[in-house]
């Protein structure tokens, strides 16, 4: 299994056409004091081949300093093909989109990251902001 994207965004939909994604590559948000409760998705392309079709993902989430915060993990499994592994073309790999949605109360305000693992090793880093106060 390997990592095509991870987008940040308010919220993602995921239909069988794709996804619906709002307010996507945020890298921002805005709580009224700290502690303040923060909410945003995490839109995952994930892809893999029929021999592989397994994988674990971890999202550490970091604050100011490199503290880490929260972790989370869990195990993918992709669904097998509708006519099964031996009716797809060599080379085919199957594609999804996993939304994640991340609720944390940030303690400080400052830059934080989400650090993206499958499988043990680092994927990519989504770096955001989090302000106190609104939006100017």
């Amino acid at each position: 299994m390997r990592l095509l994207f991870a987008v940040p965004c308010r919220s993602a939909t995921v239909g069988p056409d794709g996804a619906d994604i709002e307010g996507a590559g945020i890298n921002q948000v805005w709580v009224e004091s700290v502690p303040g409760d923060v909410s945003f998705t995490v839109l995952l392309g994930l892809a893999t081949v029929p021999q592989d079709p397994e994988g674990k993902l971890e999202l550490h989430l970091l604050g100011p300093g490199m503290t880490v915060l929260e972790q989370l993990e869990a195990e993918l499994a992709a669904d097998p093909p509708a006519g099964g592994a031996s009716d797809l073309p060599p080379g085919f790999e199957a594609t999804g989109l996993v939304p994640i949605v991340l609720r944390f109360t940030a303690q400080d305000a400052g830059t934080h990251s989400i650090e993206v693992y499958l499988d043990g090793r680092h994927r990519d880093s989504l770096f955001f902001v989090v302000n106190v106060g609104t939006p100017d």
